[in-house]
């Protein structure tokens, strides 16, 4: 049975004629193109499809300086109606040297960390789009990797983008050392860049591959990178911290499991909670920030790039809502808070050497400028 996806395309109010409309089936962090269609002199369109998961794409012509959509994700089980309304822009071209047949760019709105576009390479990985005025994260992605090629692109006029694609490649991995109770167990591997920024727009990266795994796994990296792996098991977890400038891609890398500390899911007991507001130096709300919070050692607590990291990956973390806000529920201790305004680069990050969190706490933190 097919149902049916249609919708209307306006711009200032009028119907858009001759728009190419593509529809694409996300899958496995892939988007597999299905049909295309253009709308007619109302700027109507109309899809027949089975039921599924499904990605719209509204591309204008060339020449004109309407701003293409690339939809979210809807889940057809009914028929689908839309109505889209396209923003006037401007150009934005350039080349990605050293690019692969299977490399495409996608474009992140840096204000909402949202998916804007995505656009093929061409023959010679040249491509040219129109996007409004606004700043924009540059991802180019291959199959189920990403990079992040800039995180700031500022477009208030007619630009050009040149850059270098990422080269990955293919290192072996193999884990030794079991516990008695660990042999004969499956794993599973989570691949984490280091560096906070990539983490923290995880919406552009992809870092949370699992592969299942009973002996050697391969990984595809970035060889100029470093990286954590997250050996999961059923009930805890080991952390590794992967140096790829001491490691050989033509040599199989073991990792001594007898070195590593396996550390359990779940171990706090959250009985508090705390609330932290952030505001700038105007008392407007800092949004969009990241707050990670760690158990507070005066002995470690010059070694921040430590802390955070194991606080990235404990899950130790999240992000300020519009308001600035954001809630934490904890167990009663002492914590230290590291506050980093990743999407701004005007306000300074703030580390907080302790906070004792008792019951049901609000906590309000003002961030400076630089």
């Amino acid at each position: 049975m097919e149902l049916a996806v249609h919708g209307i395309v306006r711009y200032q109010g009028i119907g858009v004629a001759k728009l190419d409309v593509l529809i694409y089936s996300p899958k496995n962090n892939v988007l597999n193109f299905e049909k295309l269609t253009s709308t007619n002199s109302k700027g109507e369109f109309v899809f027949s499809l089975v039921p599924g998961s499904y990605k719209l794409s509204i591309v204008p012509k060339s020449e004109t300086r309407l701003v293409p959509v690339l939809l979210d994700v809807f889940d057809l089980n009914q028929d689908y109606y839309t109505e889209i309304t396209l923003n006037s822009g401007f150009y934005l071209t350039g080349k990605i040297y050293n690019a692969n047949s299977k490399q495409f760019l996608q474009i992140y709105s840096q204000n909402t960390n949202l998916l804007v576009q995505e656009i093929a390479l061409g023959d010679d990985f040249n491509f040219s789009t129109v996007v409004s005025s606004g700043s924009y994260f540059v991802v180019l992605k291959e199959n189920n990797y990403a990079c992040v090629l800039s995180t700031r692109l500022n477009i208030d006029k007619d630009s050009e983008y040149f850059n270098t694609a990422f080269e990955t490649i293919e290192y072996k991995f193999k884990l030794s050392n079991f516990a008695d109770f660990e042999k004969n167990t499956l794993y599973s591997v989570d691949v984490i860049p280091q560096n906070m920024v990539e983490f923290l727009t995880k919406q552009v990266l992809n870092i949370n591959t699992k592969i299942s795994v009973e002996d050697n796994f391969n990984l595809k990296l970035e060889s100029k990178k470093n990286y954590f792996l997250k050996i999961n098991f059923a009930s805890f977890y080991y952390i590794y911290h992967l140096n790829l400038y001491e490691i050989d891609p033509k040599i199989l890398h073991v990792i001594d499991c007898s070195t590593l500390k396996p550390i359990k899911y779940n171990e706090l007991n959250q009985n508090a909670s705390l609330k932290i507001k952030l505001v700038d130096e105007n008392n407007s709300p800092v949004k969009k920030t990241a707050v990670f919070y760690f158990l507070y050692n005066k002995e470690n607590k010059n070694q921040l790039e430590e802390l955070i990291s194991g606080a990235l990956l404990s899950q130790n973390y999240g992000i300020t809502d519009e308001s600035g806000s954001i809630k934490f529920d904890l167990s009663e201790q002492i914590y230290a808070l590291y506050i980093y305004p990743f999407l701004d680069e005007n306000l300074r990050p703030r580390f907080i050497q302790q906070i004792s969190v008792i019951g049901n706490m609000l906590k309000s933190f003002k961030i400076e400028n630089k």
